[in-house]
């Protein structure tokens, strides 16, 4: 199709995922997308986002894989950017970061049955999760949490799964997620993966079972070390 859904590929992600998370790809100045996915008119009103500035020839959206973010409402916010070469790695549209969560207009319905949120960090994690069947999960896109996100996931739970990156930036979003939820008198449990990797590489490698057993088995980051204080 094109490079960048072929690299979505790569990443174990089957056409009906993309499909229903919308996945296009970006490079000089088209867009490329995964057939009967997107309207017509919405793949217009998209590129016509992504033009390049004069005087600017290339736009700053060349070679990313593009997702659109919706609000809870179904109403288009922005465009989420995977950059397939250079940096940033990750980019977007212009918008209230804080106020919007991903996924979120997919999953509520699933949340609220559960009365349980998987918040990951990544839109990949998120979509990863989804095409193996945990379909009550979102993400802040990014490692923190804000108190707005968290006020509006809260409309449908009480409970809150968190499992960001298993490096310092995940970890210590974790930290602060948990000492929010908690201090608000949310449940919240958070998740350490393991070996190193993303969720949705650690889903591919593992397989859900595993990951679902591990998020069981995981309560709290105890004796986890954040600017010198034992937690």
């Amino acid at each position: 199709m094109s490079a960048g859904i072929d690299y979505l590929f790569g990443r174990n992600f089957t056409e009906e995922t993309l499909r229903e998370f919308s996945a296009m790809y970006f490079k000089d100045n088209q867009l490329s997308v995964i057939p009967d996915s997107l309207h017509g008119d919405f793949i217009m009103h998209v590129k016509s986002l992504l033009q390049p500035v004069p005087p600017d020839t290339i736009s700053k959206f060349d070679d990313c894989v593009l997702f659109p973010v919706l609000d809870l409402y179904n109403k288009f916010i922005t465009i989420f950017a995977r950059r397939l070469n250079g940096a940033p790695k990750f980019d977007a549209l212009p918008y209230d970061k804080k106020s919007i969560v991903y996924g979120l207009n997919k999953s509520y319905d699933y949340i609220l049955n559960r009365n349980n949120v998987f918040v990951v960090e990544g839109i990949f994690d998120c979509m990863m999760l989804w095409q193996y069947g945990i379909r009550n999960v979102v993400t802040p896109l990014g490692c923190s949490l804000s108190y707005e996100q968290m006020c509006l996931l809260a409309r449908f739970t009480n409970t809150f799964t968190v499992i960001f990156d298993p490096d310092q930036a995940g970890r210590d979003g974790m930290l602060k997620a948990k000492l929010m939820l908690t201090k608000h008198g949310y449940k919240c449990n958070t998740v350490f993966v393991p070996e190193g990797l993303d969720v949705d590489d650690y889903v591919v490698k593992y397989g859900i079972e595993r990951f679902l057993q591990n998020a069981k088995n995981s309560s709290t980051l105890q004796k986890y070390t954040v600017g010198g204080g034992i937690y």
